[in-house]
């Protein structure tokens, strides 16, 4: 009974670096489209 919250505690630990992990995915997809929008903005200037 003593060492179930360890177990508890490493679920916990799991959980967060996943949903910090989608997090970091999302963000990263935001960023990839911006990139791509100013690069498309770009080289409409230079045509």
């Amino acid at each position: 009974m003593t060492e179930s919250w360890i177990m508890y505690a490493g679920m916990a630990v799991w959980a967060g670096i996943g949903l910090y992990a989608a997090f970091l995915a999302a963000r990263q997809r935001a960023l990839s489209k911006k990139i791509s929008l100013l690069e498309e903005l770009g080289n409409d200037k230079t045509m």
